[in-house]
């Protein structure tokens, strides 16, 4: 196995606790009297090791380590590593899955429906008995799905087809679960589903809650319900977020959230079904999903209110501590605002009178003072608060002239555009980043894509500030040189180097 190594992490980062490791070796089977003891052992990592060592000796009685690869690709078919280790062994053959036909009374003719029958255990992490009371009912062809948190799912090929009827297998199953050896007031669930898909494991999941906090759901099913979605996250938070003023279960709805597809393009947003799956919704590994409440008409939003308390305390901090420089004018509410005009002292640049040179040639004027408006819109804090310089600035990334519905004054760089906007902005931090913009200390004049760069707003202050004589009174003034804001500054070499001409002469340099 190529990949021997990094192998053995990976089944150690997502196999890493007992019952769930357990219940891969079962699928795999590895002979149970053998099983090494996981007590033994200070880490998942030193267990797995030894356990494919084992394997590797000939401990399984078909096949090698590509078994085990491939029982951990079958539960995570997107993990890039158990797809590599697993290159020997099988995809999943199209057989396990069940082709049925109408019954009699049906008119419409034969029909070919692929169906997953499965059975699913929920309430205990006793995977590998669940498994054995499986294949102990109805034979050893029984295959483990996946295995994570308190739930497992075994597939049961051609029950229902074969005469079986499942609502008793279920029955059977449950009264053989209650009499096993399980912790106190454990309770667990055997139900029985049929899936057009193969049920597996999405590895991770992101979550940006109404707030904008992130959190990361890991092992999700995909199964799972897109409604079971916001009722975990929102458990994540107070009572006032989980109910409205009712107090009622507060709805909500899902967003996907792909990154745009071409270079200056928008994110691609789309609107979950809370009634599909994961998987029939298309969430795949790796996707993003926007939790907020529902809108409703009439309703006190608590999170939006919650949200507008935060940003006053964090600006009214920034302005108390630097009470010399920067200094909050006016506002459109004095318990409340969704409006801050702020004034404070930096050493900008105002536009040049004349700008019909090259851009070496242009003279901004030196600016000491700025005026700018922070704006929570209606829809804060989903989306980024606007930033519109009030007085006149030279500045790549603030727009030069309205456009449309976008004001002159308008800034966008960083966390204030909307693909890299997240709900837990601080904004005390925020106005030090308005500072550091009038300052020359944070811009961006590089067209997007080069060299990683997001592209400017103000094309002329763009042009010169990347030119010789903008980044002398750009650095004269305290700014940062554009090299190092991407982090390509120019060093000189420690010690010479040895340089060889093509004609055989050399020197050094």
């Amino acid at each position: 196995m190529e990949n021997r190594q990094e192998f053995i992490a990976e089944l150690a980062r997502i196999f890493g606790q007992q019952p769930e490791a357990e219940a891969l070796l079962e699928e795999t089977q590895y002979p149970r009297a053998v099983v090494p003891n996981w007590q033994a052992f200070q880490n998942a990592t030193r267990y797995w090791a030894r356990v494919l060592t084992d394997i590797e000796n000939g401990r399984l009685p078909e096949g090698g380590p590509e078994r085990l690869a491939a029982a951990a690709r079958d539960q995570f078919p997107q993990n890039r590593i158990f797809r590599a280790a697993a290159e020997h062994e099988p995809e999943p053959l199209p057989e396990t899955r069940v082709t049925t036909t109408p019954g009699p009374g049906d008119q419409t003719g034969p029909q070919r429906i692929e169906e997953w029958p499965t059975l699913v255990f929920q309430g205990s992490d006793h995977y590998d008995a669940f498994v054995r009371l499986v294949r102990e009912v109805v034979g050893p062809q029984a295959q483990l799905l996946y295995a994570t948190g308190e739930q497992a799912a075994v597939l049961v090929a051609g029950i229902g087809a074969d005469g079986t009827d499942p609502a008793e297998l279920v029955a059977r199953l449950q009264r053989a679960v209650d009499q096993l050896d399980l912790p106190e007031e454990t309770q667990v669930e055997v139900r029985f589903e049929r899936y057009a898909y193969r049920p597996h494991l999405i590895e991770q999941l992101r979550l940006i809650g109404p707030d904008q906090q992130v959190f990361y759901a890991d092992n999700i099913p995909n199964t799972t319900p897109v409604r079971d979605i916001p009722h975990a996250l929102f458990a994540e938070y107070r009572e006032q977020t989980q109910t409205d003023r009712l107090g009622r279960g507060r709805r909500a709805v899902v967003d996907r959230v792909r990154p745009a597809q071409t270079p200056g393009g928008q994110p691609q947003q789309d609107r979950l079904n809370p009634d599909q799956s994961l998987e029939e919704a298309g969430v795949t590994e790796g996707d993003e999903l926007h939790v907020r409440p529902e809108s409703t008409a009439g309703a006190v939003d608590q999170v939006r209110l919650d949200a507008l308390k935060r940003v006053r305390n964090e600006i009214e901090e920034f302005a108390e501590e630097n009470a010399s420089g920067f200094l909050i004018v006016d506002k459109d509410d004095p318990y409340l605002p969704t409006v801050y005009q702020i004034e404070f002292s930096a050493p900008g640049f105002g536009p040049p009178e004349d700008m019909s040179g090259s851009p070496d040639e242009y003279k901004p004027t030196e600016r000491e003072t700025h005026r700018v408006f922070i704006i929570l819109g209606p829809e804060f804090p989903f989306k980024a608060p606007w930033v519109v310089f009030g007085s006149p600035i030279f500045h790549p990334n603030v727009l030069a002239e309205r456009q449309e519905q976008t004001p002159a004054g308008w800034v966008c760089i960083g966390a204030l555009g909307d693909a890299a906007y997240r709900p837990d902005l601080d904004f005390y931090e925020l106005c030090q980043l308005i500072i550091d913009i009038a300052a020359y200390r944070n811009y961006g004049a590089i067209p997007h894509g080069i060299l990683g760069a997001h592209g400017f707003l103000n094309r002329p202050a763009a042009e010169w500030a990347i030119s010789d004589a903008g980044q002398e009174q750009i650095t004269a003034r305290g700014g940062r040189p554009i090299l190092s804001l991407l982090g390509i500054e120019e060093q000189p070499p420690q010690g010479k180097l040895r340089i060889r001409r093509a004609s055989g002469t050399g020197h050094d340099a």
